[in-house]
């Protein structure tokens, strides 16, 4: 199958957009989280990250390759059974921290919080998010 130039031209620059919009997103939830989160990023289903924010810590790659994991195998075991697609997965660490996974788009966000935080609170900003990007993002197409 052949495609224009400009067919695979405007499709490079939706990709770019996407990408864009996903790192201006990750900021955006760790900036609102006001010091709450550790780490924030969005992981692809193949589990490759396609952005992320830290407060510092060195294990951003584990963290977000566990949250892809876990919430992939979720995912496609709920929908071999005919269940719902999960909005969210929450564990509680030992530490008193959290590990926050929901569904985005075609993507995961995964976010580790600091321990004792108020979980509604990290909560509602990810709300907020995903809502605002279920009005703005389509998939993309060729």
């Amino acid at each position: 199958m052949y495609y224009g130039i400009s067919a695979v031209v405007g499709l490079v620059q939706s990709v770019v957009e996407v990408y864009r919009d996903i790192d201006e997103i990750v900021e955006a939830i760790m900036s609102a989280s006001r010091g709450l989160l550790e780490v924030v990023g969005v992981v692809s289903r193949d589990l490759s990250i396609v952005s992320m924010r830290s407060s510092g810590e060195s294990f951003l790659d584990e963290v977000e390759a566990v949250g892809g994991v876990i919430m992939s195998v979720v995912y496609d075991v709920l929908r071999s059974i005919d269940f719902s697609s999960p909005q969210e997965i929450r564990i509680q660490l030992d530490d008193r921290r959290y590990l926050i996974i929901q569904p985005y788009i075609d993507y995961f966000i995964v976010c580790l919080t600091k321990p004792d935080v108020r979980i509604g609170f990290i909560e509602l900003i990810l709300e907020y998010y995903r809502a605002c990007s279920k009005k703005s993002t389509e998939p993309l197409t060729l």
